[in-house]
């Protein structure tokens, strides 16, 4: 949106100078009035035209094969706002870079450590709880974030990202697998999908609009050619083959920001919910625990879209009334001292 009010305020300013210009040659000021007023219309024209072809390629549906390519885009970047994986380091890589050669077709076995007992643990329950979801066919992925504060975030393709924070938030395992469930439900309702493809379609009309020359599209997509970025995003067929690096750039950066500073909208923060409160019903967990869990954390979570605790509770209480025949015998089990013994 800022790049196309950029594209009209520059082209209001050249035909004003047009105008003035005109004006000082002393050509009728009608024809150069008619003349400001064509291009004005041609513009919209190509507006019109811009945001016809990308809501083309936006409106595609997301095959697997791009929601992976670009969640792990995505998961990458929202780790990288924070201090990284909360993993042991390694005592079989040698210092430094390791020599390729050496470890072809090698994979390095998990150190022993207590944050490698913190992942099995959160890996365990997050794909017990997948399975339950309506997409447990996906290669979930939860990971554990090094991030004091108390968060929690998913990206396309099944990625689920817990902070240490959170983790020292929490009392019990159900209200552990109340995040998790939740995270879950973002994803199986493929919500940050929808938020690509509002990125999609902007970033190729602010493209498109930013000038004629080959150059300033190319500039506008971090590097990639306006064709290139039809033909791998437009095309019937999606080919992660053919997915540059200033492309994935120019995509997924502006749905980092937007996941970061406003969320995934109350709408959807709701839907997850519903979905974390069957998924912990369904898996023996009772939602009671999440429901206080959520009293506990900061109201609106920071994001302006983000509904309040109270608003998310209600839904709670709507899902243990919709299915109050299943509550009987739902528990609330320790961590263990997993979580304690990792995240101190």
């Amino acid at each position: 949106m800022r790049a196309l009010v950029v594209s009209l305020s520059v082209l209001l300013t050249a035909g004003s100078c047009q105008f003035i210009n005109s004006m000082r040659r002393g050509d009728n000021p009608v024809n150069a009035g008619k003349a400001l007023a064509r291009d004005g219309a041609q513009a919209a024209r190509d507006t019109e035209n811009a945001n016809r072809e990308c809501q083309a390629s936006a409106e595609r549906t997301v095959a697997w094969e791009e929601e992976l390519s670009i969640g792990g885009a995505v998961a990458l970047g929202m780790a990288a706002k924070t201090k990284g994986v909360f993993i042991e380091p390694s005592t079989e890589l040698p210092a430094g870079k390791p020599d390729p050669a050496q470890w072809k077709d090698k994979k390095p076995a998990a150190p022993a450590g207590a944050k490698t007992d913190l992942h099995a643990y959160v890996n365990k329950l997050g794909k017990s709880l997948a399975i339950n979801s309506a997409r447990p066919y996906i290669d979930w992925k939860f990971v554990v974030i090094d991030d004091p504060a108390v968060n929690a975030f998913s990206a396309p393709g099944g990625y689920v990202m817990v902070t240490t924070g959170l983790l020292k938030t929490v009392e019990n395992e159900a209200q552990l697998a109340g995040v998790l469930a939740h995270e879950i439900g973002h994803v199986v309702h493929r919500h940050a999908i929808t938020v690509y493809q509002k990125t999609k379609k902007e970033v190729c009309v602010n493209a498109k609009l930013a000038g004629k020359g080959a150059a300033a599209a190319s500039r506008a997509l971090g590097g990639a050619s306006l064709n290139h970025f039809l033909r791998v995003l437009g095309a019937p067929r999606f080919d992660p083959e053919q997915l540059t690096a200033d492309l994935v750039a120019a995509l997924v950066e502006p749905i980092v920001d937007e996941i970061n500073n406003v969320g995934l909208g109350g709408d959807r923060e709701k839907e997850a919910d519903k979905t974390a409160a069957e998924l912990l019903i369904f898996s023996g967990y009772d939602p009671k625990e999440f429901k206080k869990l959520i009293g506990k954390l900061p109201d609106s979570g920071g994001y302006r879209a983000h509904p309040s605790n109270a608003d998310r509770q209600k839904v709670i209480d709507e899902a243990l009334a919709e299915h109050g025949a299943f509550l009987h015998g739902l528990k609330a089990p320790a961590t263990d001292g997993v979580v304690a013994a990792a995240v101190k």
